[in-house]
């Protein structure tokens, strides 16, 4: 029979918290992922945990692309914060932002029922002003990491090299390239996708393409050349005119231009 009682484990969340969250806009799925953050780290009286995934969807039922898509969001709008990103042996460490006025789309506009502040007892040895500082020395590597692991799910999904990971490497080399090419995240995106489709072009051909891995494509220049990889699937890049713009051409589509941003 099933009787859960507190006395055999519970999960202390501050009344402030669940009155916020009440009021925030988020949606089943990130909700959802909300309580097994909750339930892993203030869980266990941790204030962070190493969380992957493919574990957030087994834990909640969803699928794995549907969970990284708004484990994305919720990074993005600083509701969650990423301590570090995942590794070959270790998974991604995630902490719940519990300062939510940093929390973006109007949050700084919520305000809790009551007034009460968390006690030691809800969230012991955590204060906010350790998690602003915390926050604060990594923020850097948040803002943007987002975006290149962003860059590393949409591959992923193109059945390209299977890389067992997201890595250092893959970040410094997407890095690259949005800052010296001026690229932004979904341009990174449609480069990829060029990728795949001129490899499947070119796969029963004399001469086929290769699939490139995520850090070579993005950091690696072509041999004998000044540019990167990635650059030859531009408009006006080498394969983008062999194989797409020239299909496009002949479909009588005009290419999209080229998106500038300032990723610095």
């Amino acid at each position: 029979m099933c009787s859960p009682q507190k006395e055999n484990g519970y999960t202390p969340i501050a009344n402030e918290i669940m009155e916020v969250i009440a009021k925030t806009k988020l949606n089943g799925t990130q909700f959802r992922i909300l309580m097994i953050i909750w339930r892993s780290t203030y869980g266990w009286d941790k204030k962070s945990h190493e969380l992957s995934e493919s574990f957030i969807a087994k834990a909640t039922g969803i699928n794995a692309k549907q969970i990284a898509r708004e484990i994305r969001e919720l990074f993005e709008r600083s509701i969650l914060i990423e301590i570090s990103p995942p590794t070959f042996s270790k998974g991604r460490e995630i902490a719940f932002n519990k300062v939510y006025t940093e929390w973006n789309e109007g949050a700084k506009t919520l305000t809790p029922l009551s007034k009460a502040t968390t006690t030691g007892s809800e969230l012991e040895g955590t204060t906010g002003s350790e998690l602003v500082n915390q926050k604060n020395n990594i923020k850097n590597n948040i803002k943007n990491n987002s975006n290149y692991v962003s860059v590393f799910d949409h591959y992923m999904t193109l059945n390209l090299k299977r890389h067992r990971a997201y890595t250092k490497d893959m970040q410094k080399a997407i890095e690259t390239a949005m800052k010296n090419n001026k690229y932004d995240e979904e341009y990174c995106k449609t480069l990829l996708d060029r990728h795949k489709q001129v490899v499947e072009a070119t796969k029963n051909t004399d001469y086929p393409v290769k699939e490139r891995g995520l850090a070579e494509f993005f950091g690696q220049k072509v041999y004998g050349a000044k540019h990167l990889i990635c650059s030859e699937y531009e408009e006006g890049g080498k394969y983008y005119e062999g194989y797409i713009g020239k299909e496009q051409n002949d479909a009588g589509q005009v290419p999209v231009k080229k998106l500038k941003v300032d990723a610095s």
